[in-house]
């Protein structure tokens, strides 16, 4: 993942923010109305980069642990990427870097044809953008990793279900409860 000092908003808003600080030493007496205005807009500015950082922040975390493209991210029956598209694979690239690694395209509604043409215009998007083409995977597995499944799930739940809840006792052991518990399938 990127470290937070190279991603491109940091260092513009750390300059910014060092600038508006050392125009707020005092006020300015031969500050014209118009400078007055600019230094209210580059405040403004500042502000509007520091509000959205961290929401920016987690859009960037979601993609890399998400690692998935899906229908959305493409134009309407094509193969050429939304805007959407076009962020989150720039933001996979990055966090790809030359080391590479697996990118989830489910088919969706896409026909084979249409899949593959998809799938080929991400590879080939993230070699121009710097990954290495031997290191990059797209499959259509799940997103984020190879998930687990239905069965394994429920069989779990209902491992879990059955199992008494432990509730603390006065000796610092866990006494089990007495309450039933409820079939969760």
């Amino acid at each position: 993942m990127d470290s937070p000092m190279n991603h491109p908003l940091r260092p513009g808003a750390l300059a910014l923010a060092l600038a508006l600080l050392a125009s707020c030493s005092g006020p300015q007496k031969d500050a014209t109305p118009s400078q007055a205005l600019a230094q209210e807009d580059v405040q403004k500015l500042a502000d509007e980069r520091f509000v959205r950082e961290p929401f920016s922040d987690q859009v960037r975390a979601g993609v890399l642990r998400q690692r998935a493209l899906f229908d959305h991210h493409f134009l309407p029956e094509s193969a050429q990427l939304s805007r959407l598209g076009n962020r989150d694979l720039a933001i996979l690239a990055r966090g790809l870097g030359e080391s590479g690694g697996r990118i989830a395209l489910p088919q969706g509604s896409a026909s084979a044809e249409l899949h593959n043409a998809r799938v080929a215009l991400v590879r080939d998007t993230l070699v121009t953008m710097g990954v290495a083409a031997e290191a990059i995977s797209v499959d259509t597995g799940a997103a984020g990793g190879s998930g687990i499944a239905a069965a394994d799930a429920l069989s779990i739940r209902a491992r879990i279900a059955s199992s008494p809840m432990p509730q603390p006792g006065s000796s610092g052991t866990a006494a089990t409860s007495t309450t039933p518990t409820r079939n969760l399938q």
